[in-house]
């Protein structure tokens, strides 16, 4: 799903902790982002911020600022 030009993952909760506990189990790193409205905020005023969102590996929508 795109969000704001970020495509925000769709997966179930539990298969994206099945993704991360997998990373753990093969001593891999993985960068999930819980995506809220103040990180939209700022990203719009730090590209090296945007930038670290976009490499994100998993970005999952958080609601609660």
């Amino acid at each position: 799903m795109d969000l704001f030009g970020f495509s925000v993952s769709e997966l179930e909760k539990e298969a994206i902790v099945n993704l991360v506990r997998e990373a753990v189990k093969e001593g891999r790193k993985i960068h999930l982002v819980t995506l809220n409205p103040e990180m939209l905020a700022c990203q719009s005023r730090n590209s090296r911020f945007r930038e670290v969102l976009r490499r994100a590996e998993i970005l999952v929508p958080d609601g609660m600022g």
